[in-house]
């Protein structure tokens, strides 16, 4: 499994045309073969920054979906609105789920 980080700085006047971007997503991904999930994170700090954490089988399926016409559609809508990106990919090693709840 691969953790795929997308890193990007949004412009000041693009964070809400982002925003609703990603609620409305076509959700072409969705349907990529190895694709698991999909999380975005919102920099508490700096509310322009944004993580899209994908979820992936394994890397090829990953690199399968960058070079796909799905990808180049998902991202044209958006790339107007980043003033930078960042890209980083990580084998998972370790992934449990919570197999008790603390005590209150």
């Amino acid at each position: 499994m691969v953790a795929v980080f997308f890193t990007v700085r949004v412009r000041d006047q693009g964070r809400e045309r982002f925003l609703e971007g990603l609620r409305k997503r076509a959700r072409l991904v969705d349907k990529r073969k190895g694709f698991e999930k999909i999380d975005v994170l919102q920099d508490q700090k700096d509310p322009n920054r944004f993580v899209v954490l994908t979820w992936w089988a394994d890397y090829q399926d990953f690199v399968a979906w960058q070079q796909s016409d799905e990808f180049a559609i998902a991202h044209s809508r958006s790339s107007e609105l980043m003033a930078e990106t960042n890209l980083e990919v990580f084998n998972v090693v370790l992934s449990e789920p919570v197999t008790e709840q603390p005590a209150d």
